[in-house]
C-alpha cells in the first residue's frame, strides 16, 4: 500500500523511538516503515480483518499525490 502519512503522527513515533530525522528522511526509514506496518497489522486483527485484507507491505511517500502525478498522466502522454 502507498500511504502518505501524517506529518504529526509520523513525529510522534519518531519521537518514541529516538528517530531523528526530518519528515522525508523519516518517510523512507526502514524502521519507521515496518513500526507503521505493525500498528496496521495489529489494527487489522483488533477488527478481525481475513487474511486477504490485511496490508503485507506499505512504502510511506512524504508529499500528497497530485493530479500531475497521476500514472495515467504519466504513461498515456500523448503529446
Amino acid at each position: 500500500a502507498s500511504v502518505v502519512p501524517n506529518k504529526a503522527h509520523i513525529q510522534n513515533l519518531a519521537d518514541t523511538y529516538n528517530l531523528n530525522y526530518d519528515f522525508t528522511r523519516l518517510c523512507k526509514n526502514p524502521s519507521l516503515n515496518e513500526i507503521i506496518l505493525t500498528q496496521l497489522n495489529n489494527l487489522a486483527q483488533e477488527y478481525n480483518l481475513a487474511q486477504n485484507e490485511k496490508v503485507k507491505n506499505i512504502h510511506l511517500h512524504h508529499e500528497l499525490f497530485k493530479d500531475r502525478q497521476d500514472a495515467k498522466n504519466r504513461f498515456n502522454n500523448n503529446s
